[in-house]
């Protein structure tokens, strides 16, 4: 008798493997992956172009000055940063300021403007030191006259006065006259009216790159009266040390008022 094969014989021949999700959007994207490089290009040039702002920047120990569209001079002190709008000469002169800097504004049409974290500052034509730092807001005027307007109050200072707003500023505003060689910066001084430690310590650290620590957190707030060259580091501490009573220690690059 024959006895039958019973083995099923299968259909070896191999069924297409699908292509996944991943893969066809690979094949699609990938020819136009040449372009990326001109695309990147292009949108850089665009952000630049529709950018509606321009900065300069200052860095420690560096002193900068920018002449803008309509002739002005800005005089940058060190750590600051100066943002002018794009616009600037043609729909306006807006510009917004961090940290310190002399200005030397060109009459024009349109009034010169000035953003700070304190308030507004207008002019049309005329000279004027302005610093907006976090510890203290001062603006003296060795030209012209200039219009200061805060949320609380508006000042018009004219040639030779000077208004400082400290950090509580709603309570302490001081207007008075500025003083031979103003602003001191410019003539590396610090001129001191009753400045504390503590602001003269910042003034220092932007100039020389090195940080100040005091002993007793009292100290801070200690204020002196007189100019301090600064020329250079030892001269400056000398001075400070004279007028402050104070002694120094020098830590590394750590300055520790005694």
């Amino acid at each position: 008798m024959r006895i039958q094969d019973s083995e099923t014989k299968y259909n070896l021949k191999k069924e297409p493997i699908k292509e996944s999700l991943i893969d066809s959007l690979w094949n699609k994207i990938r020819p136009s992956l040449k372009y990326v490089p001109a695309l990147s290009i292009f949108l850089i040039a665009i952000f630049f172009l529709t950018s509606k702002t321009d900065s300069f920047n200052t860095k420690i120990g560096e002193e900068k000055v920018y002449t803008l569209a309509d002739g002005s001079k800005i005089y940058l002190n060190s750590v600051s940063n100066l943002i002018v709008d794009k616009d600037y000469n043609i729909l306006n002169r807006k510009v917004e300021l961090k940290g310190e800097a002399y200005f030397e504004v060109e009459k024009g049409t349109l009034p010169f403007i000035i953003k700070t974290e304190y308030g507004k500052v207008t002019v049309l034509g005329t000279s004027f030191n302005l610093k907006n730092r976090s510890e203290s807001f001062e603006l003296g005027v060795t030209s012209g006259s200039v219009n200061f307007t805060s949320k609380v109050k508006s000042y018009n200072l004219e040639k030779g006065q000077e208004l400082q707003i400290s950090e509580n500023y709603l309570n302490r505003n001081r207007l008075k006259k500025t003083y031979t060689d103003y602003p001191s910066w410019r003539y590396n001084k610090v001129f001191c009216d009753e400045k504390s430690l503590k602001q003269i310590s910042l003034e220092l650290e932007r100039k020389f790159d090195i940080s100040f620590t005091f002993s007793d957190p009292k100290i801070e707030e200690l204020t002196i009266t007189g100019i301090i060259d600064i020329n250079n580091l030892k001269t400056s501490i000398r001075a400070i040390t004279t007028l402050s009573q104070r002694k120094f220690k020098f830590d590394g690059e750590n300055c520790i008022i005694l």
